[in-house]
C-alpha cells in the first residue's frame, strides 16, 4: 500500500513539473506590430496570445524601471489596426478603444493576423524618448515578462 501511496505522489508531481516546464518554455504572449511617434515619446506595441487562456497585465515599465506617465490598452481589430497618440482621450483617439490595463484581459487566440478577432496594443506615453517597453503579465498564476526594444526600431 505504502509503494502505491509514493507511487501515485512521485507520479504526480512529475506531471506538475513538466507542465511548468512546458508553460514557462512557451510563454503565451506574441509581439507583433510595433509603432512610435517621431520623437518616440508615444509608442504603441501589438500583442497577441497564443495561449490556453486569457492572459492579464499585470504592470508596464519602460528604460531602466521608469513608470511612464500613461499606458492604456488598445483593444481593435485587423482592419482599423491601432493609432500612435499622445492623448488617450483627444479627438483622434476617440474612433479608437483604450482602456485601463487591469480591466481587460487579452483572449486567447487571438491573433494578429485575424479580420474578426479582436487586436491588442499596448500604448505608452512618457515625457522622455521609449527606449525599451516592459511587459508584465500573469498566465496560469504565473509571472512573465517580455521586453520590447525601440532603440533598434
Amino acid at each position: 500500500m505504502k509503494k502505491n501511496v509514493w507511487l501515485s505522489v512521485l507520479f504526480f508531481a512529475i506531471m506538475a513539473a513538466s507542465v511548468y516546464c512546458v508553460l514557462k518554455l512557451n510563454p503565451p504572449i506574441e509581439i507583433g506590430t510595433l509603432g512610435a511617434s517621431e520623437d518616440n515619446k508615444s509608442v504603441v506595441v501589438g500583442i497577441s496570445n497564443q495561449g490556453y487562456r486569457d492572459v492579464d497585465i499585470v504592470e508596464v515599465w519602460i528604460n531602466h524601471d521608469q513608470k511612464p506617465l500613461k499606458t492604456g490598452l488598445q483593444v481593435s481589430n485587423a482592419s482599423q489596426g491601432f493609432i500612435i497618440t499622445d492623448d488617450f482621450t483627444g479627438e483622434e483617439a476617440e474612433k479608437y478603444r483604450f482602456t485601463e490595463m487591469k480591466e481587460a484581459a487579452i483572449k486567447r487566440a487571438a491573433s494578429p493576423y485575424s479580420e474578426k478577432d479582436e487586436i491588442y496594443g499596448v500604448s505608452v506615453i512618457h515625457n522622455e524618448e521609449v527606449k525599451t517597453v516592459h511587459i508584465r503579465y500573469r498566465y496560469f498564476g504565473m509571472i512573465f515578462t517580455d521586453t520590447v526594444d525601440f532603440a533598434a526600431f
